[in-house]
């Protein structure tokens, strides 16, 4: 699995520093959706994913080389995995995203949120920034 779907501060377009080594080790494949809800965290979004749900997360896929190399460093920015304290905010997953134009499914990395989202903001739109 080479695919991951970024919704947040790992877009094109936001210019947060992860996205130098990210972006150098990975190629744009499509803008695309993903079934759930977007919720603001901090000053960055969180993906509660739910596949029967008519509401859209919007954000891009990317295909990376590298792929152990480019996971690790992104688990570490996004303090996920076993070398992190329980409960953890994401949680590295593999999910269904649509290319937006096509509406092709492709299998994808992907951070979700992981803890209660009843005291966070929705992102109605579904799109971060």
């Amino acid at each position: 699995m080479n695919l991951i779907f970024v919704y947040g501060t790992l877009l094109k377009e936001t210019g947060y520093a992860i996205q130098q080594l990210f972006h150098q080790k990975s190629a744009f494949v499509a803008e695309a959706f993903t079934y759930g809800k977007l919720f603001q965290v901090s000053y960055y979004p969180g993906l509660v994913l739910n596949p029967t749900s008519l509401d859209k997360v919007y954000g891009q896929i990317f295909r990376i080389s590298e792929i152990e190399k480019v996971l690790q460093a992104l688990d570490e920015y996004e303090e996920a995995g076993p070398s992190f304290p329980s409960p953890q905010a994401y949680k590295r997953t593999i999910i269904t995203a649509y290319d937006l134009q096509s509406s092709e499914p492709m299998k994808c990395w992907a951070y979700l949120y992981n803890l209660p989202t009843e005291n966070l903001k929705q992102i109605v739109k579904g799109k971060f920034k």
